[in-house]
C-alpha cells in the first residue's frame, strides 16, 4: 500500500511538472534604447543624457559639421566619421555611474564633452 502511494504521488509530480510552462533563460536586456548624438563645429548633443542600469543602448553618432570627428562615450570609440556620415557605437549598461562623452578628434573643447548618466 505504501509503494503504491509513493508511486502515485511521484507520478503526480512528473505530471505536474510536465505541466509547467518551460523556462528559457536569457540575459537579454529588457529595454533596447537608441539615443542619437549629433556632432558638429560647434559641440555634441545627445537626445538622451542617462538611462537605466541593464538596458542595452545603441549611440547612433552622426556628423552634421564640416570636418571629421571621432567621439568617444565612456570608452565606447566611434573612430574618424566624416561630415554627413554615422557610426553606431552600443553597450549593454551593467554598472551605474557617471560616464564622460568627448569628442578625440580635433582636439576636445569643453563643447565636445559632457557626462552620460546610468542609474
Amino acid at each position: 500500500m505504501r509503494s503504491r502511494l509513493l508511486s502515485l504521488l511521484l507520478l503526480g509530480c512528473v505530471a505536474a511538472l510536465a505541466l509547467l510552462p518551460s523556462a528559457t533563460a536569457t540575459t537579454a536586456p529588457a529595454v533596447q534604447m537608441t539615443i542619437n548624438v549629433s556632432v558638429n563645429d560647434s559641440g555634441i548633443k545627445m537626445s538622451r543624457y542617462k538611462a537605466r542600469r541593464g538596458w542595452a543602448v545603441h549611440f547612433v553618432v552622426r556628423n552634421t559639421g564640416s570636418k571629421p570627428y571621432a567621439v568617444d562615450i565612456g570608452g565606447l570609440l566611434t573612430g574618424p566619421i566624416g561630415p554627413g556620415k554615422k557610426k553606431t557605437v552600443s553597450a549593454s549598461l551593467e554598472e551605474r555611474g557617471t560616464y564622460p562623452f568627448k569628442v578625440l578628434v580635433p582636439a576636445p573643447s569643453r563643447q565636445h564633452a559632457g557626462v552620460f548618466r546610468v542609474y
